[in-house]
């Protein structure tokens, strides 16, 4: 299996953000403090992020598209902003589960790789515990978007840093720090919500069962 080395992912990262050119500094220093602000936003809030991200996303492409598409097609039997929330509200959905999906489908593809390159695993057991690895990573979505999500925000912190001045070992160590201080706290988070709904249950079990008698 190939080592994925940081500089790749910085680069997958920088040819994934687009910065506009012919900025001043300051507009600078206010895109990337936004994006610290983001990558601090799904580091800590994960899941919350995660979803509002992609949202936005899919609103943004959605409405973008049936916009384009309207004009192109001299589509008028429906006002062109009705049409464009609905092709927004599609957008969000779609891109939604297109994420969720593939998510899944490079978490069943790392199964794959490690089943067939560290356990040295025959191609045929090894695609079967990919799709096994695939359906759990689909049905467990909710469960592991945090940590994904917080890697993402790492690369977005740390790159956010870099550009306002930080240099590049100091920002990774910070970033990293940053990185588990979010994770931990928000299985903090999940822990202490299932014991109170666990609480909850057995109360209302208990309750139910008293007016029973």
């Amino acid at each position: 299996m190939y080592l994925v080395s940081l500089t790749y992912l910085e680069n997958l990262f920088r040819n994934a953000v687009s910065v506009p050119t012919g900025l001043s500094s300051l507009e600078l220093y206010l895109v990337f403090g936004a994006l610290l602000a983001i990558g601090l936003a799904m580091m800590f809030r994960g899941t919350e992020a995660w979803k509002a991200v992609f949202t936005a996303a899919g609103l943004y492409l959605g409405g973008y598209f049936t916009y384009n598409l309207v004009i192109y097609l001299n589509f008028t039997s429906v006002p062109i902003y009705i049409a464009v929330a609905i092709g927004a509200i599609i957008g969000a959905v779609i891109l939604t589960f297109v994420v969720r999906l593939g998510l899944s489908v490079g978490f069943g593809y790392l199964v794959y790789l490690i089943a067939t390159d560290l356990l040295h695993i025959q191609f045929y057991y090894a695609l079967g515990i990919a799709v096994i690895g695939f359906g759990v990573a689909y049905i467990l979505y909710k469960d592991f978007v945090h940590v994904v999500s917080g890697i993402v925000g790492a690369f977005a912190a740390y790159y956010a840093m870099t550009k306002l001045g930080l240099p590049a070992i100091p920002a990774q160590a910070v970033a990293a720090v940053l990185y588990v201080i979010g994770v931990a706290i928000q299985e903090w988070e999940r822990r202490k919500k299932k014991r109170l709904e666990k609480k909850v249950k057995e109360q209302g079990k208990e309750l139910k069962e008293a007016g029973v008698k």
